[in-house]
């Protein structure tokens, strides 16, 4: 924590810490004595967000789409590579070559994200289009939501919805960087946490509706992504005012120190916490609960820093 740099957006790391603990929630079926496993939707919004932020500025006009590229893929597919090796050495998983290159049934982010890559930086390069794109990409939305059947819940189990919001997400936080939208005034700020927390008490309750089968709440479950889109958008420019607490918080605690780590280790959260899941949650809870958090923060650790050893050694040998 000490050798951070001082101009570093710490409040993006809470956030992502937050992501990741929404995310993480939303695979907890079983785990709990109720049904309270949501969370993925919001989750995923905010973090597709923090990532349009952080990408902007990457995309130059000198730069091209492979060598852009192929760092990205590499920093998403090297925890993927290791941990289907493992989990296939187990028999949790069975190789195929579409679990090791492009998993949609197994870890569904990894090949989504790769394609919202593509998506991102032809838009980013080419803004003269941008318009067109969202407009096509809410196109597309509204005709496939009309043609499915609003007596199941899709919104969120479909990946080409998750596709379709996440690029608006990440178009959102590129917006907020290009304008560069921070907040300095303490009540704005206040009433945008307000906003975000509506937002995700919104997106609880259409999701407690759908749950319980009421046909309105299945009729307009694009809600939930909507609210999502509200809680990560209104979180995100609320919480930049609180940057220095949030900083002060992060060096200056142990529980801050261990909120920074795991927001560091979010991509090896996701990886690894669906075998510890499936092989803890039969124990009691709340004793299930405490041991698959202990374990999704230790492995998750663990392979954060032998992928990451990885990552800078093949793209040294490659310079």
């Amino acid at each position: 924590m000490d050798n951070v740099e001082k101009k570093r957006l710490f409040y993006l790391d809470f956030l992502r810490f937050i992501a990741c603990v929404l995310i993480t929630n939303s695979h907890f079926d079983g785990v709990y004595p109720l049904n309270i496993s949501w969370g993925g939707c919001p989750g995923n919004c905010l973090f597709l967000m923090i990532s349009g932020f952080l990408l902007f500025d990457s995309i130059g006009k000198k730069k091209s789409f492979v060598f852009w590229f192929i760092p990205k893929v590499l920093r998403l597919y090297i925890p993927l590579f290791i941990i289907n090796i493992i989990t296939v050495s187990v028999g949790f998983r069975k190789p195929s070559l579409e679990l090791f290159f492009f998993p949609i049934n197994e870890v569904w982010f990894i090949p989504c994200i790769v394609l919202l890559y593509f998506a991102y930086y032809f838009a980013i390069k080419y803004k003269a289009f941008l318009w067109l794109y969202l407009v096509i990409d809410f196109a597309i939305y509204v005709v496939l939501y009309c043609r499915f059947d609003l007596q199941v819940f899709f919104v969120e189990k479909q990946l080409i919805f998750r596709y379709l919001y996440g690029f608006i997400a990440m178009m959102i936080g590129a917006f907020i960087k290009s304008k560069n939208i921070t907040v300095h005034d303490k009540t704005k700020a206040l009433r945008l946490i307000t906003v975000s927390i509506f937002g995700i008490i919104g997106f609880l309750g259409v999701k407690l509706g759908i749950s319980e089968g009421i046909k309105l709440a299945l009729y307009m479950q694009f809600l939930t992504q909507v609210f999502s889109m509200l809680f990560a958008t209104a979180a995100f420019i609320g919480l930049s005012y609180f940057n220095d607490k949030i900083e002060r918080f992060m060096r200056n605690s142990a529980l801050g120190k261990l909120t920074y780590i795991i927001s560091s280790c979010t991509l090896e959260v996701y990886l690894v916490q669906f075998v510890l899941i499936a092989n803890i949650k039969a124990l009691v809870f709340p004793l299930n609960f405490v041991l698959i958090i202990l374990a999704i923060m230790f492995s998750a650790l663990l392979l954060h820093v032998v992928s990451n050893e990885i990552y800078i050694k093949v793209i040294d040998y490659n310079k």
